[in-house]
């Protein structure tokens, strides 16, 4: 079996925290033939430098690919065009291609299966920020097989987690007086290339949108990301809000309560439709990937119904007891199984016993 792991937008604390587990113990597995690296020197903090390399140097099935010539953005954006590459992975003829990479287009021409490592977050169950999940189509939020449906005594472990998630949530409400769109602000870092697949290039531009989309009795109230407000200039961002008081407003107690106490919630790249669907609020989606049929979402002000509940149900006891994938367990049996969607009893049963430990 060869593992090929290409990983273009990879960051420093992507590849400690989450790639380095999985290459340690795939490199100890019987059944792992060779594990090729594609990866890149730091340049708008993705890539890898000698403290990622370090621990790695010694495991003998590991072969490395280091992009270091040529415009560094090339890489990133469009992978396919760096001299060689595509040919370089035709060569390795990998069995399963676990990709990290903001352009879905390149992976797509690559032998064999191909899975994108996406965030395993699903707020507001709590989740290690390690844990992810393999994506087919990245940003496809909803979508789950027909027969998701977990064993009984899963299902009833996944509603205590419920329970719990709904207790930190606090209560649901609708505003009585204007109704009020909810907007959690992405990551606008420049490291976050995934940002070329929003809808807006910006949070101002978001925001702009959003005032000739909405009916004027609409008032806007956001977020923005933490990251945010430590490594990105917001001025231009706090000087358009408060620029108009009447429809815009930054939300005093964080995204949950936000969320929980809004009329509708803004979707496109943003995980937070997660909490949306946990809290059964209907959702305006702008952005370029499909969302879910169950999800109910829509782009116009004028028809904005709440998700299923049933479905929402089903989605998250999938997602949390099938779907996540936990680095520092994974082998290739693990693997394949994820990567085919084909979870065992004992593998949704351990990922519930690790949600257990971190809600408690």
């Amino acid at each position: 079996m060869r593992l090929f792991f290409y990983l273009p937008v990879i960051t420093p604390w992507w590849f400690e925290a989450i790639v380095t587990p999985m290459l340690l113990r795939l490199n100890a597995d019987p059944w792992v033939k060779e594990i090729h690296v594609m990866v890149a020197p730091l340049w708008r903090n993705t890539g890898v430098e000698g403290a990622q390399l370090e621990p790695l140097l010694a495991q003998e099935k590991l072969r490395w690919h280091v992009i270091d010539e040529g415009d560094p953005a090339q890489f990133r954006m469009h992978g396919a065009a760096v001299p060689g590459l595509i040919e370089t992975v035709a060569g390795i003829r990998p069995d399963l291609t676990l990709a990290r990479s903001s352009d879905f287009a390149t992976p797509a021409m690559f032998p064999g299966t191909v899975r994108h490592i996406m965030e395993g977050a699903a707020a507001p169950f709590a989740t290690d920020p390690a844990w992810v999940v393999l994506e087919e189509a990245p940003f496809s939020y909803g979508f789950m097989p027909d027969e998701a449906v977990l064993p009984a005594e899963l299902a009833a472990r996944v509603d205590a987690l419920w329970a719990v998630a709904a207790g930190w949530f606090g209560p649901f409400s609708v505003p009585l007086s204007r109704p009020t769109l909810a907007v959690p602000l992405p990551y606008e870092h420049e490291e976050n290339l995934f940002l070329r697949h929003a809808a807006h290039e910006d949070g101002v531009a978001l925001l702009q949108s959003l005032l000739a989309r909405l009916p004027d009795e609409w008032r806007i109230e956001v977020t923005d990301h933490p990251l945010n407000r430590l490594h990105v200039d917001r001025s231009a961002l706090d000087a358009f809000i408060a620029a108009a008081p009447d429809r815009l407003t930054m939300a005093e107690h964080g995204t949950e309560a936000m969320v929980a106490g809004a009329s509708a919630v803004f979707t496109d790249l943003s995980k937070s439709w997660t909490l949306a669907a946990f809290a059964g609020k209907p959702m305006l989606h702008v952005g370029h990937r499909a969302m879910a049929p169950w999800l109910r979402a829509s782009g116009d002000p004028g028809e904005l119904a709440g998700p299923d509940r049933d479905a929402a149900r089903r989605w998250f006891g999938w997602h949390l007891a099938a779907r996540l994938l936990r680095p520092e367990v994974v082998d290739l049996n693990l693997l394949m199984r994820h990567a085919k969607g084909q979870p065992t009893f004992d593998d949704m049963d351990a990922n519930l016993d690790a949600l257990d430990v971190v809600a408690s």
